[in-house]
């Protein structure tokens, strides 16, 4: 760093427009704390990385095999659990027994020995909405339900 002495004209330090004489203000550069140590071993430990780095980089896949490798990895982490067969098989786990805040979900459910198996879905919350409404709305699909089930009955109130 420069420490040799700054000559400035008062009109650079003058707040008036005109300069009050002709002196000349004599300005050092007073720098004299000590160095910051952990700055600089962390600009130094930055620079070492930036420096192996670039030399390993030529080793490293692409970067779209990276992203498809973290995406694999992720589907199977967070895989659905397969379809079943029979309406026997199906077992519902927690995170599908619960909503988002923790609540049960999963009602109601005939049993995995019921031939006619049936499972409702519902909050406590939900069905007292239901209890206080006079007019229900219920539609029955077919096409939409699920492929063991023969129909998905959604009730509705307003």
């Amino acid at each position: 760093m420069d420490r040799s002495p700054q000559y400035i004209s008062p009109l650079d330090i003058s707040p008036l427009p005109f300069p009050l004489n002709d002196e000349v203000v004599l300005h050092t550069n007073t720098h004299n704390h000590t160095p910051n140590i952990t700055e600089i071993s962390t600009k130094t430990i930055i620079n070492e990385l930036k420096e192996t780095a670039s030399t390993i980089s030529g080793a490293l896949p692409s970067v779209a095999t990276m992203k498809k490798t973290v995406q694999r990895l992720r589907r199977c982490k967070n895989a659905l659990p397969v379809n079943p067969s029979t309406l026997s098989e199906i077992t519902i786990i927690d995170p599908y027994t619960l909503t988002l805040n923790n609540k049960p979900f999963l009602f109601y459910d005939s049993g995995s020995d019921d031939v006619n198996r049936i499972l409702l879905f519902s909050t406590e919350d939900n069905l007292k909405i239901l209890s206080d409404q006079c007019h229900w709305f219920i539609d029955g699909t077919i096409k939409s339900s699920p492929q063991l089930f023969t129909q998905l009955l959604t009730i509705y109130a307003i």
